[in-house]
């Protein structure tokens, strides 16, 4: 029932005709038993309160609804997100690994400028800290994505 497109609508119209059959078959008043019941409750002055509640309680349900529905996208947000930082962190660990090879080639090479290496080290040192900085992200907004890989 999960991918069913209008599934409160099928069940609205299974309760809805089961409702009529039993109306039927036992020969209910339902609507003039509603009405002498709306009618008690005019001596207590409680049907004043009816309209209000029932406007009230729809717009909770839409409210609700729509929370629900936000809840789901920022879900869905979180995953995807997390996907690609899993994907992101896989291919520079991959790239960075294959760039160890350069390094070790370096520091074998006779008369290679050291501070080459050292600054080799510096910059794969600040790109894993902001893979890192990436992956704990716990706000997915641009704004806080952009200011954990902002320069510090």
């Amino acid at each position: 029932m999960k991918n069913i497109k209008y599934k409160f609508t099928l069940i609205g119209t299974i309760l809805s005709v089961c409702l009529l059959t039993t109306v039927l078959v036992f020969e209910l008043e339902l609507f003039e038993r509603t009405i002498d019941v709306l009618a008690q409750l005019e001596k207590f002055e409680i049907d004043e309160f009816i309209i209000p509640s029932l406007i009230f309680f729809g717009f909770l349900f839409v409210d609700l609804n729509h929370r629900h529905h936000q809840t789901k996208v920022e879900a869905e947000k979180a995953k995807i997100y997390k996907a690609m930082i899993g994907s992101v962190q896989h291919v520079l660990n991959n790239f960075l690994n294959q760039l160890l090879i350069f390094k070790m080639e370096a520091e074998e090479t006779p008369g290679f400028d050291t501070e080459i290496i050292a600054m080799y080290d510096s910059i794969i040192a600040e790109a894993k800290g902001q893979i890192k900085e990436l992956s704990s992200v716990i706000s997915i907004d641009e704004e806080t994505i952009r200011n954990s890989v902002k320069p510090k």
